[in-house]
């Protein structure tokens, strides 16, 4: 049985040996890698991509939550974040990665079709081949829940958390 949400979205668990727990096994990987500025985060340079394990999308989740800072910008290099269900997949988030920026928060709609459904979520660095190269820093991934109007989320270290106020 598929856990509902998703896991260490702040990514402050690891499991030993460079594994990231909820990014690791189960359909997870990829090429990120963890780093800390006192607060654990994953960075992905240009060409790296993560996916989270399989899990299954709330019945009432609205949309995705997410925080990244544009460690070094990259004029051609993407970010995206695609939603993977079964054989469909569908880009819920892209970003020009041009100009380099502080921490700053973001919100993607989840279709209606997609809620209640198993699922990888997959955050890549699209590298254009030119010069300078991107470096990202996410945190902070959560499921919007609709049913709360305070915000809380899925995915902490409890089944709700309150991670974005």
């Amino acid at each position: 049985q598929l856990a509902e949400g998703l896991v260490n979205g702040d990514f402050e668990k690891e499991t030993g040996g460079g594994a990231v727990s909820g990014w690791q096994f189960h359909g997870g990987g990829g090429d990120g890698q963890l780093a800390d500025d006192g607060d654990a985060f994953l960075r992905l340079e240009a060409g790296q991509w993560r996916r989270h394990n399989r899990f299954l999308v709330p019945g009432d989740a609205i949309g995705l939550r997410f925080c990244r800072k544009i460690e070094v910008g990259g004029a051609g290099d993407l970010m995206t974040i695609t939603l993977h269900q079964g054989a469909a997949s569908r880009i819920v988030y892209q970003e020009d990665l041009a100009a380099a920026s502080s921490w700053q928060c973001r919100t993607a709609a989840l279709a209606g079709d997609e809620r209640g459904m198993p699922s990888t979520l997959e955050i890549s660095v699209f590298d254009d081949g030119s010069p300078p190269t991107a470096r990202l820093g996410i945190d902070d991934i959560g499921l919007v829940i609709g049913i709360f109007a305070d915000g809380f989320e899925s995915g902490g270290t409890s089944r709700w958390s309150s991670v974005f106020p």
